[in-house]
């Protein structure tokens, strides 16, 4: 996996790799070593607070790039935090 990593540092800008959860196989922690950097995948509501603190504390808090929030769903008759704020945030006209 290290040759292949390293050979595509030498071929592209970006490599990109997607590893099974951190808490279900050893795959991920083990790529996370050979990488420059991770990116969490969180599930919206079902994954919990502890399980993302125990990923963080596995990978090295240095080593976390960033989160993406995934499948989140919009509670109707709620306001959509972006929209209303773009909205109020938007000059008048004329």
């Amino acid at each position: 996996m290290r040759g292949v990593l390293q050979a595509g540092r030498l071929e592209f800008d970006w490599v990109i790799l997607d590893t099974p959860p951190i808490g279900l196989l050893t795959d991920a922690k083990l790529v996370s070593e050979m990488a420059d950097g991770v990116v969490l995948v969180v599930e919206a509501v079902r994954t919990p607070y502890p399980d993302i603190l125990r990923a963080i504390t596995m990978i090295g808090r240095e080593r976390v790039l960033g989160t993406v929030l995934n499948r989140l769903t919009h509670a109707p008759g709620r306001s959509k935090y972006y929209t209303s704020y773009y909205r109020r945030a938007q000059p008048p006209n004329g």
